[in-house]
């Protein structure tokens, strides 16, 4: 037999193959003589005919356009391969990955003036709920990665920019886009006003825009005769450090990662923050580790270890934890390899976000502000950055360094503020900056002249002719070296923008220009002290219609850079002459611990609810579920876990969770005709019991019964009952607790509480991170279809052994009433991320309520 394959197909022959052919040899024409008649100018083959550019969109932007509405929204690769060429092309292939660069062009005129944005949500398609929340303010948006168009395109033909070129890359749980059953799309665009057009008198009122797409690199792979969209179901629905993390060696107190450490000094300044190790004290720097450390990889799991004391180093980022693990593996642990999210700046650290430049206020400037030294605008300088939102009543927008001055209590470090001004070529003035520490708000009036000496203070004058953006850098000026991140003494002073020579403007163009103001944390920036958050995610409250909205100002927009250029730890130039500087003596002396990452506070294990399982009857039985990876963010929480807050900053995350369980037994006795006793409750002498952990990780009958059939308590907390179960008086055990999978039996009373880890199982490496709704199940079946199968599965099973039971005990003849004993299980959980856990690709800061207050009276004791 012969076997020979030609390209996708196998032949297998019993016998010889003969062969000939037409002429002794073959000889093509020159290549010369055929360029005469059809010139080849380069080789055309599919990834060329991808990387060509297609229009898209087409538009306009009018006048009555307002800030925030949508001109155009799309979700990639869908628009891409509706194109004919592009489809054609691609049938006959199973997957795609590639870049994608989306370009626009504005058709304007020199004399109209106003700003676009380009957004973009990367799996925007699978977390419906976290879109809503970052696009349900300005803010939030522009935190989002994007871009700036401004339509007028500079003051000067040398900084004119005719278009504007915004490039992602593919990050997915997918490791291609499946073309035939549409899985792992990339995100959506939004391209939006950010300050509205303008035009003088009989200026025309709109220009037109036009949006162009291509792939970048792409990789078309595996060939099928399916088509295109064919399988499509319906539905209703800076370092990310390398695998030497694995080399921990779990002895003391830190994770010896001395390879991760390598992989650190290897990239060098690509990374955030890395530049300061140069400045670490010695009590910090003690060993190699120490940076992976600080950076969150700190607190292994210690599988072997004799627990000594309950929940070791709970409240700790570093450390031993004593966690059981419910995988098969002992050292289960998923790696960390750089670049799973297209990145390898590490975007946990505190500087990658603190330092993304985002919307923040608008201001105007007429030609009819005339007064002379007139303020025009002022700013308290501070972290702590919430604005209302119009049209609610509890509603506030933030920027990344407020979503994390949210949860501590101290700040300090510079701030850049980023001036942007929406304007033409014609437009002409001087306007002064300056900043005054320790202000008074009573000597700086919007609309009046300040009735301080400003030249006393530092500031710059800014000709708007010739610059139609300017940034600088405000030093952070205190008598001591921390501030508090609310209250009276949480700024050091303000920003105070005056008119130095009034604006001049020819009838042809508008005789205002809007000025957008964002801000960002210098390289220096630092918190301390973690708490709990101020204000927590969520929908506000709309007003009603008749009720006219405070006045508060809120605007902003992004400055003209990439991604990788908006978390730059380059400072601008500073307002005075003192520029950041990296210090950690603040820490040394004050505080005695630097906080650099995320993954630093997620470490903590916070509370996320409780459980009572009261049995209904004597074959009446109850466990605990929980769901360990949910987020706890809805508008109805008055707290939420550090695991929880974090998930809405970014679109994916991976690794395991570490959950806490103190856990008792009530005992209540009763003369009632019912089977719930109303006596006194009390803990017996033994009412630490011994738990029994189950966790159900495949989609089998147990799983989608118990997945059924779930009370839910909060977003992660639920209990469920299991029927004719009585341990006592029967062989029978409900059957989620009898199957094979992961068991974990802990006598509390001997360590004190239930410690387990939860492992990341799940068929890729990476999961949307959405928010649920209130109304969600808990263990929502139907979920791993509009996640496309890439939510972990494990679920809990939380109950004592025996289990709590109702039993009567007694009855006379002289009451009609019988006597009741009744058990009752207690549970508290707590949950904190594993060593392995992190989150990926940033997407945006979401909208923010403040917590619902407690009666003042609340914390008052009885007696």
């Amino acid at each position: 037999m012969q076997t020979h394959r030609e390209e996708v197909i196998t032949f297998h022959d019993q016998g010889n193959t003969t062969f000939d052919q037409a002429i002794p040899e073959f000889s093509d024409l020159d290549e010369s003589y055929l360029s005469m008649t059809v010139a080849q100018d380069k080789r055309h083959d599919i990834v060329s005919f991808l990387e060509r550019p297609v229009r898209v969109w087409s538009g306009n932007m009018n006048t009555t356009n307002t800030v925030g509405q949508v001109l155009w929204t799309a979700s990639f690769p869908s628009v891409l391969i509706a194109n004919t060429m592009y489809n054609q092309k691609l049938q006959g292939f199973t997957g795609l990955r590639a870049d994608l660069e989306i370009k626009i062009q504005v058709n304007a005129q020199k004399f109209q003036q106003g700003r676009l944005h380009l957004q973009y949500i990367p799996y925007a398609d699978y977390l419906n709920n976290k879109v809503k929340l970052i696009n349900g303010s300005l803010a939030g948006r522009i935190s989002s990665p994007g871009i700036d168009i401004d339509i007028c395109g500079g003051s000067t033909p040398e900084s004119r920019i005719a278009e504007a070129v915004f490039r992602v890359p593919y990050v997915s749980p997918h490791t291609y886009f499946n073309l035939i059953n549409g899985d792992g799309k990339y995100g959506i665009f939004y391209l939006f006003v950010y300050s509205p057009l303008l035009t003088g008198d009989g200026g025309t009122d709109n220009c037109e825009i036009t949006v162009w797409s291509r792939f970048i690199e792409p990789k078309v792979v595996f060939p099928t005769g399916a088509t295109i969209g064919s399988a499509i179901p319906s539905k209703s629905a800076e370092v990310q450090i390398r695998g030497e993390a694995k080399q921990i060696a779990k002895e003391g107190v830190v994770s010896s990662t001395l390879g991760t450490v390598a992989e650190v000094l290897k990239v060098g300044k690509k990374l955030p923050v890395v530049g300061e190790y140069l400045a670490i004290p010695e009590w910090i720097c003690d060993k190699g580790s120490a940076i992976a450390k600080l950076f969150g990889w700190s607190k292994p799991t210690l599988a072997m270890d004799v627990k000594l004391r309950t929940n070791n180093c709970m409240t700790n980022y570093n450390g031993k934890d004593s966690s059981h693990k419910m995988a098969l593996s002992a050292d289960n642990e998923i790696d960390s390899p750089p670049n799973i999210a297209g990145t390898r700046i590490d975007e946990l650290a505190i500087s990658s976000i603190v330092t993304i430049p985002t919307y923040w206020k608008t201001f105007s400037w007429s030609s009819n502000d005339q007064t002379q030294d007139q303020i025009l605008w002022i700013d308290k300088v501070s972290a702590g950055r919430f604005s209302k939102i119009d049209s609610t009543t509890n509603g506030y927008a933030t920027t990344p360094m407020g979503f994390l001055a949210n949860i501590f209590a101290q700040w300090r470090g510079s701030i850049n503020y980023t001036f942007k001004l929406v304007k033409t070529g014609f437009h002409s003035g001087r306007l002064r900056v300056f900043f005054v520490p320790q202000g008074v708000a009573s000597t700086l009036m919007v609309g009046s002249a300040p009735t301080i000496e400003i030249e006393k203070n530092y500031q710059i004058v800014v000709d708007i002719a010739e610059s139609d953006t300017f940034t600088f850098n405000v030093p952070f000026v205190a008598t001591k070296p921390w501030l508090s991140t609310y209250g009276p003494s949480a700024f050091t002073g303000y920003i105070v923008v005056t008119v130095l020579n009034e604006l001049r403007a020819p009838p042809v163009v508008s005789n205002k220009i809007n000025v957008i103001v964002e801000v960002a944390g210098g390289s220096d920036f630092s918190f301390s002290m973690p708490c709990e958050p101020w204000a927590l995610t969520g929908s506000p409250t709309q007003l009603p219609p008749s009720i006219k909205p405070a006045e508060v100002q809120i605007a902003g927009t992004n400055i003209d850079l990439n991604d990788d250029q908006k978390r730059s730890l380059v400072d601008p130039d500073s307002i005075s002459v003192i520029n950041p500087l990296a210090n950690w003596s603040p820490e040394s002396h004050c505080i005695g611990e630097k906080i650099m990452s995320i993954r630093q506070l997620i470490k903590r294990a916070n509370w996320i609810g409780s459980a009572t399982m009261l049995p209904a009857s004597a074959t009446d039985q109850q466990y605990a579920v929980l769901n360990p990876y949910a987020n706890a963010s809805n508008q109805q929480n008055k707290q939420v876990d550090y695991l929880s807050y974090f998930s809405n900053l970014f679109a994916f995350f991976r690794g395991g969770v570490r959950i806490k369980v103190n856990a008792s037994i009530l005992y209540a006795n009763g003369n009632l005709g019912n089977s719930t006793p109303n006596g006194e409750w009390f803990t017996p002498s033994n009412g630490s019991p011994c738990l029994n952990i189950k966790m159900l990780n495949a989609i089998t009958t147990d799983y989608i019964q118990v997945a059924a059939n779930i009370k839910k308590l909060n977003n992660i907390v639920g209990k469920v009952g299991f029927a004719n179960a009585d341990v006592y008086n029967s062989s029978t055990l409900n059957a989620a607790m009898v199957n094979s999978s992961s068991t974990t039996v802990v006598n509390q009373g001997v360590e004190g509480m239930v410690e387990i880890e939860v492992p990341y199982y799940n068929s890729s490496h990476l999961t949307p991170s959405n928010v649920p709704n209130i109304g969600d199940p808990l263990i929502d079946i139907d979920s791993q279809a509009t996640s496309e199968g890439t939510y972990p599965l494990p679920m809990l099973l939380i109950g004592t052994n025996p289990l709590p039971r109702q039993l009567r005990i007694a009855s006379t003849a002289e009451h009609n009433a019988q006597v009741y004993k009744t058990e009752a299980l207690t549970c508290n959980f707590y949950r904190a991320a594993s060593d392995d856990y992190s989150y990926h690709y940033f997407i945006g800061v979401p909208t923010m309520i403040y917590r619902p207050s407690v009666a003042s009276d609340y914390y008052k004791p009885q007696n």
